[in-house]
């Protein structure tokens, strides 16, 4: 239940709004007739995707990606610092634009989608610069983080009543990641030592994940939490 006048949720016993002070609205009240906000069976119209606009913007992208590729090679001869260039428009345009082409763009398809995007173009700066780095370090950093992404929109989505359970879990999660991080980075790139920075989001993060599983799994605390700072 919430507020009519500032959207504050409330308890089910309150009267009144602890914040401004308007009277609750109890569906046991008679109303007062009046005239529907929208005639039955009629909706506001959609608002419709400008197709000119979406054209546009692709132009705004794809036009310097021309420019800096000519100019490479008119300079160079062949394909050098150009490449990062393209490569870095083309994945902002792949996590930006692309997805509003479609009408109902779903989040589970465009974000491993994206994440495949960063994954070549790193493995193309790999190559340029000659490195050894991508299969040991940048593919797995990449893979996790796009599964973990997807994998906490996939449980949004299917379970929309236990988000404090959900992003609990996350952020714990989260926490790990980061030391695993640091382990990965220590190992693949010969650190002389292990400095252990990642233990301390770790703390925090674990100490916030688990206090939103706690007010998930405890709706007394949840509901003083919600009065309490008016969420």
């Amino acid at each position: 239940m919430y507020c009519a006048n500032c959207g504050v949720k409330l308890g089910d016993a309150e009267t009144v709004c602890p914040l401004c002070a308007t009277p609750v609205y109890h569906p046991a009240l008679p109303r007062p007739a009046g005239e529907p906000l929208y005639p039955r069976g009629h909706y506001p119209p959609q608002p419709e995707r400008s197709l000119a606009a979406q054209i546009v913007v692709t132009a705004l992208f794809l036009l310097p990606c021309l420019i800096t590729l000519v100019c490479n090679w008119q300079i160079s001869g062949r394909i050098t610092w150009s490449g990062y260039v393209v490569g870095g428009l083309l994945v902002v345009y792949l996590g930006s634009v692309l997805p509003f082409w479609f009408s109902r763009p779903d989040s589970l398809i465009f974000v491993p989608l994206w994440f495949t995007g960063v994954g070549l173009f790193l493995k193309y700066i790999e190559h340029s610069v000659s490195g050894q780095w991508f299969m040991p370090f940048a593919l797995p950093v990449t893979a996790v983080l796009g599964l973990f992404l997807t994998a906490l929109l996939a449980l949004l989505r299917r379970f929309p009543k236990r988000k404090l359970l959900i992003f609990g879990g996350a952020f714990a999660a989260l926490g790990v990641f980061l030391t695993l991080l640091e382990w990965l980075i220590y190992e693949v790139f010969q650190r002389h030592r292990f400095l252990g920075w990642s233990f301390y989001p770790l703390i925090v993060l674990i100490l916030f994940g688990l206090t939103l599983v706690f007010l998930s799994l405890n709706r007394n605390a949840r509901d003083a939490m919600y009065r309490k700072f008016f969420l």
